[in-house]
């Protein structure tokens, strides 16, 4: 859990708009996963055109990807796996428990359980 924790702190946390898209231009993103929201933020700018300076909505094809995003992306990813592996982990170990100490589990903390991992498996689908 806390290697999870720890990998997390990768996430935009409070504030990433103001530092991927403030208002000012001062752009001052944190990590590899602001750096990639940067990037796409100014793919959509360039090929969704002048529309008064409004960000709002704007909408664009992801392919081609400009230089900048495909330079940033695989940094990205790189954050979102070591987020993923130690959750995996945790995962395996919820169900060993489920397992190997089913006889030593209340019904709420099996119940708990349970729906952690048919949550996790249901997002990795």
């Amino acid at each position: 859990m806390s290697q999870a924790i720890q990998a997390a702190a990768a996430l935009p946390g409070e504030g990433w708009s103001g530092r991927v898209a403030p208002p000012d231009g001062q752009i001052n993103p944190i990590g590899p996963i602001e750096n990639f929201l940067v990037a796409v933020i100014e793919q959509l700018r360039a090929r969704s055109g002048d529309r008064g300076g409004a960000d709002l909505g704007l909408q664009c094809d992801a392919r081609p990807a400009t230089d900048l995003v495909r330079e940033r992306a695989p940094e990205a990813a790189k954050a979102l796996a070591a987020i993923e592996a130690p959750l995996l982990a945790l995962a395996r170990a919820l169900e060993d428990v489920l397992d190997e100490d089913a006889e030593h589990l209340g019904a709420s903390e099996r119940a708990r359980i349970e729906g952690r991992c048919a949550a996790w498996t249901a997002a990795r689908a």
